[in-house]
């Protein structure tokens, strides 16, 4: 696989887990743009240095996304996973939880 590719679709998760974080958080209005702009920021560097170095800056972008999936959990809060599964649940006609 192109690591370009890596790249973008990394970009792409990043963008649905800030879009998922603000959905979930029940906050009005859409997310601050500085967020998107970042993130856009961070993922143009990586993909960069994919051109002259393709493995690193493909294993930094999924990482990087990796990581944000996971920083929640590592500090003992609940992460997007948890987030999504209450507000779908909520969607369906569950009670709220918690």
């Amino acid at each position: 696989m192109n690591p370009r590719t890596i790249v973008l679709g990394s970009w792409g998760v990043a963008a649905a887990i800030i879009t998922a974080q603000w959905v979930t958080s029940n906050q009005q209005g859409f997310p601050p743009p500085g967020r998107y702009l970042a993130s856009g920021v961070v993922f143009s560097m990586l993909y960069l240095l994919a051109g002259p170095a393709p493995s690193l800056g493909a294993a930094l972008a999924a990482g990087t996304t990796f990581a944000m999936l996971v920083q929640p959990y590592l500090k003992g809060k609940p992460g997007i996973l948890d987030q999504s599964a209450q507000w779908l649940g909520t969607l369906s006609g569950q009670p709220r939880t918690g």
